[in-house]
């Protein structure tokens, strides 16, 4: 596949005993993306009914857009060949990525196939927060990390080293689980914690291992959540101290604003490139580009829509 950028990207679904199960090719000239999306839908949310949501998103953008771009169309890849929920979401337990010369393994959690997929999508066919070259020999925050997906991407960047922090414990071991599985742990550093404008603890709500939308806004739109758990909140400028942070993502559903207040020394010094979310609150376009220019005047800011949307701030 070729994603957003131009890059190859080559994937393949294993089962527990290495045997690749599904090998996902740039032929999907016969894919229909809404019929295929639209065909797969129940059978998606029954088997991961906290998917509902960001499928529903997904759908909703694919009806509103003609299947052009090979990004998208490699989604309907994903969701309709071989019988994909009953097929190969039931016996994938490794997703193995290709791209740019490394080859990357990512664990299948229980129900967290399509959680997965997603992300692929968001984050490698999409390239939603706009990764470049520009990474090669930075340290680089990864904020709201989930299982690792970014963090991999990232890594073959060739960065100095990424910090993820991913405060869902559960979740969180998935990813020091992904990290060793490639042999990153020089360069890919796990963190319990979440990031925001104090050292706290907080109480954060989600619906599970690996959700894409665990929260500790209390602005947060969605409702009510399965569990709850007491986490660390670290803010970067303590947690950071000296380090020269040359590049920074968030999807913290919401509390990025806390996030970047709690960076200000940091982001005053080394003015990092900041690729983050801009959809979680009503006032997210005009507020956190606000508090950006009040701490660097010098920034250039872009609200890019290459999957949701993100402001990209060099």
């Amino acid at each position: 596949m070729i994603n957003r950028t131009g890059e190859e990207i080559q994937i393949r679904f294993i089962t527990d005993n290495g045997k690749v199960i599904e090998a996902v090719s740039n032929d999907i000239s016969s894919y229909n993306m809404s019929h295929n999306i639209a065909r797969d839908y129940p059978s998606i949310i029954c088997r991961n009914p906290a998917s509902i949501g960001r499928l529903a998103n997904i759908l909703y953008k694919t009806l509103q857009k003609k299947p052009t771009n090979l990004d998208r169309l490699a989604l309907a890849n994903f969701l309709s060949s071989s019988n994909l929920p009953s097929d190969i979401a039931k016996s994938c337990k490794f997703i193995e990525i290709s791209f740019r010369g490394q080859t990357h393994k990512i664990k299948v959690y229980e129900n967290g196939f399509y959680y997965i997929i997603i992300e692929l999508h968001q984050i490698y066919l999409a390239n939603q927060y706009n990764l470049s070259d520009i990474l090669k020999d930075k340290i680089v925050v990864d904020a709201g990390a989930n299982i690792g997906v970014f963090s991999l991407m990232c890594a073959a960047y060739s960065p100095k080293r990424i910090y993820a922090f991913e405060p869902i414990k559960e979740t969180y071991d998935i990813l020091v689980e992904n990290v060793k599985e490639n042999g990153l742990e020089n360069i890919i550093f796990p963190i319990n914690k979440a990031i925001g404008d104090i050292d706290t603890k907080m109480e954060l709500s989600h619906d599970g291992v690996g959700d894409l939308s665990a929260s500790i806004s209390p602005d947060s739109k969605r409702g009510p959540l399965k569990f709850k758990q007491i986490i660390e909140v670290v803010s970067l400028d303590n947690f950071m101290k000296d380090e020269q942070v040359g590049y920074i993502k968030m999807d913290i559903e919401g509390y990025e604003e806390n996030a970047l207040n709690g960076g200000r020394n940091l982001i005053k010094k080394y003015k990092p490139i900041l690729s983050f979310s801009a959809y979680h609150k009503k006032t997210d376009h005009e507020r956190l580009p606000q508090i950006i220019k009040e701490m660097r005047s010098d920034y250039t800011f872009s609200l890019n829509k290459f999957d949701e949307e993100d402001f990209y701030c060099d």
